[in-house]
């Protein structure tokens, strides 16, 4: 099922701020991927892009909603983070000689989090408080995390498969949606950081009273 949302939880932002606590979250501090856990996802190559444009070091996460289990891309993912977890360890890049404090080094090393599965409310609010969202899918069928962003007036980074061009041609939803080529590595990592240094919500009430009335995807 698609995302669910509150009007009463839209009126009252701030209030919804609580919610991302348990997960140690600030407001428009991550990044957000809402999606199965297999190959055609594309998550490793979003981790990779993660990392390598270091937006971790201005303290943005990147938060996985998503239930890992027994097949070869969770394994691969929970490789990545042990790896880059291993490498704030043992100190291996001279940029982590910033962190001297064990709540600094804490921090960065929980820099990629992963929520397994979370209710319908959780979800909202995750939305509500990203940056951003971010799908990097190789293949989709009805892209709906990226509607629903696009709904909720939230940019969006993603690829450049059909689902993702369509829905990006819908209403005004390609003033929110960037399409990056998934060839392109350096068009992703660009993309991560120029929203790390163009740092405001891509919400706003306005647009999302006008998409809540012309939307199905979205349940009121």
């Amino acid at each position: 099922p698609t995302l669910e949302i509150d009007k009463n939880l839209i009126s009252n932002i701030k209030s919804i701020e609580n919610s991302i606590r348990k997960y140690k979250l600030k407001s428009l501090k991550y990044i957000l991927i809402n999606t199965s856990v297999d190959s055609r996802k594309n998550l490793c190559f979003l981790i990779k892009t993660y990392l390598d444009s270091m937006i971790y070091m201005k303290g943005i996460k990147l938060v996985i909603v998503g239930q890992l289990n027994d097949n070869e891309a969770s394994r691969q993912i929970k490789n990545l983070i042990s790896n880059f977890k291993n490498s704030v360890i043992s100190n291996e890049y001279e940029e982590f000689n910033n962190f001297k404090s064990c709540n600094d080094i804490n921090n960065l090393q929980n820099s990629i989090i992963t929520t397994g599965y979370i209710d319908e409310e959780s979800k909202t609010n995750l939305y509500l408080n990203s940056l951003a969202m971010a799908n990097p899918s190789l293949i989709e069928g009805l892209g709906l995390s990226v509607l629903d962003s696009a709904c909720l007036g939230l940019y969006s980074i993603v690829s450049d498969c059909e689902s993702h061009i369509e829905i990006s041609s819908l209403y005004d939803f390609s003033s929110y949606i960037k399409i990056n080529d998934l060839l392109s590595k350096q068009a992703w990592i660009n993309s991560l950081i120029s929203i790390t240094e163009n740092s405001i919500p891509f919400y706003d009430n306005e647009h999302l009273s006008q998409s809540l009335s012309y939307t199905q995807y979205i349940i009121k």
